[in-house]
């Protein structure tokens, strides 16, 4: 990540006694610690392993990184946390990343790697931009108008093509694939996966009757195969068989979040070996098209940037919605894959632990997050009843498309009742509660109901004993 302090009141990263640069810093998921490196750089970054690798412009730290008597050039550096070290390695470049010990990046006139077990710095002699890496292969964009060639056998020279090339033979390989211009393909082993403008290649991919869809797809180096998602997507990642991206609900007229609203751009994935699209139910924007709409995948972290002011949250609780904050979504709890008859355990979203409740769904068409909030405010209960102390509500919630209904299971234990014989499962709808309950086992405190829309729910005892 990259910190700006920028006159903003915050502290001096790298102690040159102002607050006016951007500054690489690195936040370790196990331990909840972050840190700061002291260097100076510009995005994008990339990492593999300890090593953070980013461009510097001589410029903004007074210095010529690449010894040619000037401070104009943007340079390639890379950060070692294991070491604490900061290494030049005199590249003029930008747009880089890294696998292993590789990294690549863009010139004004090819595309370069630099290989820092070796030192050693080479071109691949052909013309590219916004490269990606993943152990041999540099995969890449190349515009047709910058080389004059037809890349992709359609009669002009107007389109962006995917291009890769393997270091360890040498060869240079067109796929003769359109992709997205001016936007960086990923790559994840044999992999690679970007998006394509319908208008550009004139085809309606995603089946809706137009072309004016930006829809994912991905290109298979082992078999040569190209596919596409028929999902509408933007600035897509991928890591292993998970690609991660945004769309925007408005475009697809799809309520992803179950908000009740198409404002949002939502973050979702989809798992090659399974064939499942998920929605997060993570916003990158809550009104119109995020400032910063890029999302980033490694193993089952997804992460993003947040503009407050487009979520109208104050993320890191400075009083002040106009911070650009970092956040991540651990893949690995999304517990409600597609398919008929399936039961999930609600996660708690704030803890991600799980919750007393259990949830089985008639059909879920598209996967997503099942989570359950537990409070003690809600509506009052209907006439008659009363709630158990301490008192609980559960809220529900799913980011999953499903039909049909719903069974929902709430284990009550540590909830205390005079009257559990009578126990009732209610669910508020329509501004009332209803009874909904099917089944009580009181020797192992579980309630159930049947319904085919969640929301709150609660438990509920007469106010009155039964005698």
């Amino acid at each position: 990540r990259l910190d700006r302090g920028q006159g903003l009141g915050l502290e001096d990263l790298n102690g040159d006694g102002d607050t006016d640069d951007q500054v690489i810093s690195y936040y370790d998921i196990s331990t909840g610690k972050l840190q700061h490196t002291g260097a100076i750089g510009d995005s994008p970054l990339s990492i593999s392993g300890s090593i953070i690798v980013f461009s510097t412009y001589e410029g903004n730290i007074g210095q010529d990184l690449n010894g040619d008597e000037d401070t104009d050039d943007q340079v390639i550096m890379y950060y070692d946390i294991s070491t604490g070290t900061l290494q030049n390695t005199g590249a003029v470049g930008y747009s880089p990343s890294i696998s292993g010990s590789i990294i690549v990046f863009s010139t004004d006139v090819d595309i370069g790697y630099y290989d820092i077990s070796t030192g050693i710095l080479k071109s691949i002699g052909t013309v590219g931009y916004f490269p990606s890496i993943s152990g041999s292969i540099i995969v890449f964009s190349t515009d047709e108008r910058q080389i004059y060639q037809d890349l992709n056998g359609d009669g002009d020279t107007n389109d962006n093509v995917i291009r890769y090339y393997d270091i360890s033979t040498g060869t240079l390989t067109n796929t003769g694939v359109v992709g997205a211009v001016g936007r960086s393909p990923s790559i994840s082993g044999s992999i690679i996966v970007f998006f394509t403008s319908e208008g550009q290649i004139g085809q309606d991919l995603n089946g809706d009757g137009d072309t004016y869809d930006r829809v994912i797809r991905y290109y298979n180096i082992s078999t040569g195969t190209l596919k596409s998602l028929g999902v509408v997507g933007y600035l897509p990642s991928i890591s292993g068989s998970i690609i991660t991206f945004s769309t925007i609900e408005a475009g697809i007229d799809q309520d992803l979040n179950g908000d009740g609203d198409t404002d949002d751009v939502e973050i979702r994935y989809y798992d090659i070996s399974t064939g499942t699209l998920i929605s997060t139910g993570a916003p990158l924007s809550t009104s119109g098209y995020p400032v910063n709409g890029s999302v980033s995948i490694s193993g089952s972290i997804i992460a993003f940037l947040n503009d407050e002011g487009q979520i109208s949250q104050d993320l890191n609780g400075d009083g002040y919605m106009g911070d650009t904050v970092i956040r991540y979504i651990d893949i690995s709890i999304f517990n409600t894959p597609v398919g008929d008859n399936i039961s999930v355990i609600a996660i708690d979203p704030v803890t991600w632990g799980t919750k007393p409740v259990t949830l089985t769904y008639n059909k879920v068409i598209s996967g997503g997050m099942t989570s359950a909030i537990t409070t003690s405010l809600c509506a009052p209960p209907v006439s008659g009843f009363k709630l158990g102390d301490p008192p609980s509500y559960y809220e529900l919630m799913t980011t999953a498309v499903y039909s049909g209904s719903v069974k929902v299971c709430i284990n009550y234990t540590g909830v205390q009742y005079i009257n559990e014989a009578d126990l009732k499962l209610f669910h508020f709808e329509d501004g009332t509660w209803v009874d909904y309950t099917i089944s009580l086992d009181t020797t192992n405190d579980i309630i159930c109901g049947e319904v085919t829309s969640l929301s709150p729910f609660a438990i509920f005892e007469p106010s009155e004993i039964t005698v």
